[in-house]
């Protein structure tokens, strides 16, 4: 999971009412490129619709450059990865809901998105 600070309205309202530098937050995920070689994606569900960016530029778009990455206390299992890969997939291209209702059927944004993803894989990631 890869946390950023994004420098526009909606983001520093989302970073203020949660009393933290962090508004904005995806998975990471490595992939072969088609020539055999490994490259690492960001999982995220942005405005307008939910996508998968490289890694440099999902950092690079941090607000003074601020990330922080965090990993399961314990190793995720080849199965718990594939789920929350396949939830990331399927929802990859999700309307993304402005007001951050998280009960909106067929509505993503951000947090929203890791929840379900890791939910899928049996791993609870606090309450909404």
């Amino acid at each position: 999971i890869i946390f950023i600070g994004l420098d526009s309205n909606l983001y520093q309202r989302v970073a203020i009412s949660t009393n933290s530098w962090v508004s904005h937050v995806g998975i990471a995920f490595s992939e072969k490129d088609r020539f055999g070689r490994t490259e690492w994606y960001v999982y995220e569900s942005a405005p307008l619709r939910g996508r998968k960016v490289k890694v440099c530029d999902y950092v690079g778009r941090a607000f003074k450059g601020q990330f922080a990455v965090a990993r399961s206390q314990r190793p995720l299992s080849e199965t718990q990865k594939q789920s929350i890969l396949k939830f990331l997939i399927d929802h990859h291209g999700s309307v993304y809901h402005l007001g951050f209702n998280y009960q909106a059927e067929g509505y993503q944004f951000c947090s929203k998105l890791v929840h379900q993803a890791y939910a899928t894989a049996g791993i609870e990631m606090g309450k909404f």
